[in-house]
């Protein structure tokens, strides 16, 4: 009796022991899988290992066991191949890139919960991109370089003029109350295809539109004094021989100047460029890269861009009221100023006409710079002692900027200096002769059109 007992019991131990066997494990919490996120960009290390240390010691990232994040940096030409042979799970990138992938269906929607916080705009420059009214891509950082003048406001008022907000003031001939040659407005000459130097021109014909543009910066090369080296306006505003200089705000701390040397940001004048992040549409990580987006748009992400070394600012207001948040005090200035000026929706993106438009504007303004102040000053003056009226000022001042006609050395036909003639003939330049040609036939054609303006002027006064 007692052994049957025995067996039984032991039967029954037996019996819980197996079932607790293949029972348990389905009922305890299995290990999650460790998780690596892979992402294409651009950036290099000093930008991508901030953020990933950031994310990886995130609450989300340590719950759900995302150990790695793996930096795929290609050329942008090789993207689209890299996303379509996978796996890929967010691409980081310039916005223009990444939109036209969206718009091929190589994004996966995100969330707009995520994005509720972004503005859909800064500066007239998009935010979010969308496909089928679906947000596809977000900013979660912005670079800005801000067109501001340096003035020497005791200077000015010897002419009774105060600073310029707008670049339609800086045309103005009231600048120029010197001698000939002479002007109270102070440039540096961007070089020729330098690539750091184009920003103004490309920005001042993307807001204006081209042949505004053009207009624009003809007359303001003709109401100012050109330098030859970087810094030698700047020079000439410290010592007192000009009153303005244009110089470029990049968002980061500024250069301390003399007390008596004053700084104003031309009203929109700003580019904003987004740094944007989207999801793979094949990803099998989608609530993870969700979660990385969701990150860096949240007040602990955006801090990462509250210091100067990464050239880059927050798009969101809220990082700025984390009590324990630090940085510097002209962030805060610059992103405040950023976001509620209207701007003109430029951002830089670099073009292959924008060099050609710098080859033009040296051989017709700054070649010719003698020709061309003086028809700009006659102008004016015909306008100040009544020889001209109101009509035929604006006439005579659209006329100077007008957009050049020559005979092209190799369609040996009219083209006019459009968008359109400078990307085709962009390739043709690296021909010496051709360059030569085509810009000796520019700069004659401006002088041609300055001097039949002063004829012009000179019959009706």
């Amino acid at each position: 009796m007692n052994i049957d007992r025995t067996v039984d019991v032991l039967l029954v131990c037996a019996i819980i022991v197996s079932a607790s066997i293949i029972i348990v494990p389905y009922i305890l919490p299995r290990p999650l899988p460790e998780i690596t996120l892979r992402v294409l960009t651009q950036y290099d290390s000093s930008i991508t290992d901030v953020m990933e240390n950031s994310f990886l010691t995130s609450s989300y990232a340590e719950d759900n066991n995302i150990v790695d994040i793996e930096w795929v940096t290609q050329l942008s030409s090789m993207w689209r191949i890299l996303i379509e042979s996978g796996p890929i799970d967010l691409i980081m990138g310039p916005w223009e890139i990444i939109d036209e992938f969206g718009q091929t269906g190589l994004l996966r929607p995100i969330s707009e919960s995520i994005l509720s916080g972004i503005n859909e705009s800064i500066a007239g420059v998009p935010m979010k991109g969308y496909s089928a009214s679906q947000p596809i891509w977000c900013s979660y950082a912005i670079s800005i370089r801000i067109f501001e003048l340096l003035a020497n406001e005791t200077h000015l008022q010897e002419y009774g003029l105060s600073i310029p907000e707008t670049v339609e003031d800086m045309l103005s001939p009231r600048y120029s109350p010197t001698e000939l040659n002479s002007s109270l407005i102070g440039m540096d000459w961007p070089v020729s295809f330098s690539v750091e130097n184009y920003e103004f021109r490309n920005f001042i014909t993307k807001a204006f539109g081209w042949n505004n543009g053009i207009q624009n910066l003809t007359n303001l090369y003709a109401n100012s004094q050109l330098y030859q080296h970087a810094g030698e306006a700047l020079e000439a505003l410290l010592e007192g021989e000009i009153g303005i200089t244009l110089t470029m705000f990049d968002g980061q701390s500024w250069e301390s100047f003399p007390s008596t040397i004053s700084r104003t940001h031309l009203e929109n004048m700003v580019f904003v460029n987004p740094n944007v992040v989207a999801v793979d549409n094949e990803t099998q990580n989608a609530s993870h890269s969700e979660a990385f987006i969701d990150y860096l748009l949240s007040p602990e992400g955006q801090s990462i861009w509250l210091v100067d070394d990464y050239g880059l600012l927050p798009v969101s207001r809220e990082v700025f009221d984390v009590p324990e948040a630090e940085y510097n005090e002209s962030i805060y200035e610059e992103f405040n100023w950023t976001i509620s000026t209207e701007g003109f929706g430029v951002s830089d993106s670099y073009s292959q006409e924008d060099d050609v438009l710098g080859v033009y504007m040296e051989f017709t303004t700054k070649l010719t710079h003698s020709t061309l102040t003086k028809s700009w000053r006659n102008i004016f003056r015909a306008y100040e002692n009544g020889s001209v009226n109101e009509i035929q000022f604006n006439y005579f001042r659209e006329m100077l900027g007008m957009p050049l006609t020559i005979v092209d050395p190799i369609s040996h036909v009219n083209e006019i200096f459009t968008r359109e003639y400078a990307q085709r003939i962009f390739i043709h330049l690296y021909n010496v002769d051709y360059a030569i040609e085509v810009t000796y036939l520019w700069m004659v054609a401006a002088n041609q059109r300055y001097e039949m303006i002063l004829s012009e002027l000179s019959a009706l006064m």
